[in-house]
């Protein structure tokens, strides 16, 4: 017997992909337009409302944006085997994670590259209204070509939404801004700063902020100053760490005013290397 459905809906399941909290991830072929997708199929009890809420949530959300630094939710459905979601497949794509250790560490002009481009997309979401909540490694998607893509928009809130959301400290507490540890309100500012956080990351293999329990970690986000980049790595750039400690302010005003212009410092440091600008990745030529 087969241990995955044969056909869900009108797609053709073709393999297991993934499995994770809230759903299984298929690989799937659509007859119609003769492609592959990813099938995102919950697997919560009905009685989690919460839960399916969530779900449904990365859809609302992440459905209205077409950005190549964003993986396309491409429908919702309710079939036999549960509610599922049709997502973009990139083939061969691998979360951030791997990257974010110390023996994992990518060249430099890559990694400033991506946060260039993770900066940019960010600015997109938030100019059409779309906070993610929950940026970190595992939630970012690297492609063959070392294009990221930022994905699970489950948790993310829509500033001009006349829909009730989720309220509450929701999102992973070693990425979270103050502001939302505190469950204060929250901004773009709020995605910026955890974008700074998984700067650190790829940068050093570390974390600026280490603690045995979320109330220390809380405490060091909300009273400590996170360590130089040069610290750890003498031989970065210093305009580097200047780019971290900007996105890592405490307060909201005090850190970048948008992804647009954290992009532009990141491409100045990209021009320092002698490398030029930032050339367009294959999904940005494919636009």
């Amino acid at each position: 017997m087969s241990e995955h459905p044969l056909k869900i809906g009108k797609f053709e399941i073709l393999g297991l992909l993934g499995q994770g909290s809230m759903g299984t991830v298929y690989l799937a072929h659509d007859p119609y337009r003769n492609n592959k997708v990813a099938l995102k199929v919950c697997t919560l009890d009905n009685s989690d409302r919460i839960g399916h809420k969530l779900f449904f949530n990365e859809a609302r959300s992440a459905g209205s944006l077409h950005h190549p630094g964003i993986l396309r939710v491409l429908d919702a459905r309710d079939g036999s085997e549960g509610p599922y979601l049709v997502l973009e497949y990139v083939a061969d794509a691998e979360p951030l994670t791997a990257h974010c250790r110390a023996n994992g560490l990518l060249a430099l002009p890559q990694v400033v590259a991506i946060l260039f481009r993770l900066a940019k997309a960010l600015d997109y979401a938030h100019r059409h209204g779309v906070i993610h909540r929950d940026i970190k490694p595992a939630n970012i998607l690297l492609t063959r070509e070392l294009s990221p893509k930022i994905c699970d928009f489950g948790i993310a809130r829509r500033t001009q939404s006349d829909t009730t959301q989720l309220l509450g400290v929701f999102g992973s507490p070693r990425y979270m801004a103050p502001e939302q540890a505190l469950d204060a309100p929250i901004s773009p500012q709020t995605d910026l700063y955890s974008l700074g956080m998984v700067m650190f990351e790829l940068l050093t293999g570390q974390a600026p902020f280490i603690a045995a329990g979320f109330s220390q970690l809380l405490k060091k986000l909300m009273h400590e100053a996170p360590p130089s980049l040069n610290q750890v790595r003498p031989e970065l750039p210093p305009g580097l760490d200047d780019i971290v400690q900007r996105a890592l302010q405490k307060a909201p005003q005090d850190r970048y005013p948008s992804g647009k212009a954290m992009a532009a410092d990141l491409a100045l440091i990209y021009q320092d290397l002698h490398l030029g600008e930032v050339r367009p990745s294959p999904e940005e030529m494919g636009r």
